[in-house]
């Protein structure tokens, strides 16, 4: 499993706590339709690490993502070949560096 940073559109509700309600991951926009479960990770002293959420995208695909407090990041949990990346036009896999594709069938 790798992390990878990803950018969130979030909603903050009336505590200020933020939810993630869209995010792009490997040029793929995916809208969150419910938050399945979220939780935190502390550290050393009870310190908030990380604000953890498991998201269910449009697409019926289940993600990880968190939001990191100390580096004021978000990341996802991915799962797979890290070398493999969506293609954003028109859905293929494409492996970096390869120059190869392959469809998602």
């Amino acid at each position: 499993m790798v992390e990878e940073k990803i950018d969130v559109v979030a909603y903050s509700g009336y505590r200020g706590e933020e939810t993630p309600r869209e995010f792009m991951l490997r040029g793929r926009k995916i809208e969150g339709v419910e938050v399945l479960s979220r939780w935190i990770e502390e550290g050393a002293g009870g310190k908030a690490v990380k604000r953890c959420f498991k998201v269910k995208g449009r697409d019926g695909s289940i993600h990880t993502i968190h939001y990191d407090e100390d580096r004021k990041e978000w990341f996802c949990e991915v799962r797979g070949d890290p070398d493999l990346f969506w293609g954003a036009a028109n859905g293929i896999l494409i492996r970096r560096g390869s120059g190869t594709q392959d469809t998602d069938r």
